[in-house]
């Protein structure tokens, strides 16, 4: 477990990853980050990534983009939101939070094979409970290809 930096509301932990900028890409991962930014979770809540983000759909503004299915790159709606949910993952995890987290088909750019956490909807989510015994919050950016999540834990 990571040692936080405290901003007067607890403790924070703090993940960035950074791929390559694609105006496609990144307008998925920042719809996908403004889903899960703000989101608070109280002590043994479960959070699911599907069920906080929902479906990519044209509707919301998703764009197709760089996709990984059955070990091939190819085009699909959505990509780059594994990179949000691995940003996350990477997040709670230097919290101390256990997650379910599956490394994708192939290697990505942005982060190291125990840090990925692929999702597909309808067939891989992201999941976690806080099991840090505070009420923690999430905290996201996204820009030009990089994307942040902290981790706001406040003590009750």
């Amino acid at each position: 477990r990571d040692q936080p930096r405290s901003r007067g509301l607890g403790d924070v932990y703090k993940r960035q990853t950074k791929a390559g900028a694609n105006t496609n890409r990144d307008i998925n991962i920042n719809i996908a980050s403004s889903y899960i930014n703000g989101k608070i979770l109280q002590p043994n809540e479960k959070f699911s990534f599907w069920d906080t983000v929902g479906k990519c759909t044209y509707d919301k503004g998703y764009k197709d983009a760089t996709v990984y299915s059955n070990g091939k790159k190819t085009k699909g709606i959505g990509g780059g939101v594994c990179q949000v949910s691995t940003t996350v993952n990477m997040a709670v995890k230097s919290a101390g939070i256990k997650t379910n987290a599956r490394q994708h088909s192939l290697p990505v750019s942005y982060a190291s094979r125990e840090d990925e956490a692929t999702v597909s909807f309808g067939n891989i989510d992201f999941k976690f409970t806080n099991t840090t015994g505070k009420t923690i919050m999430l905290v996201m950016g996204a820009v030009d290809g990089s994307c942040t999540c902290e981790v706001w834990a406040k003590y009750e």
